[in-house]
């Protein structure tokens, strides 16, 4: 699913689709790997 979370992410979409913050914070860090940010403001 990282590819097209990362896209989704990319392109201004809600990060809602997780189901847990085990999963917003592996995107995070994965974001970080890539460059990207921003991330973090997401998890509600």
């Amino acid at each position: 699913w990282h590819d097209s979370v990362l896209e989704c992410a990319k392109e201004g979409g809600s990060l809602s689709v997780f189901r847990s913050r085990e999963e917003h914070e592996l995107l995070v860090k994965l974001a970080k790997n890539f460059g990207l940010k921003g991330y973090d403001k997401f998890w509600v």
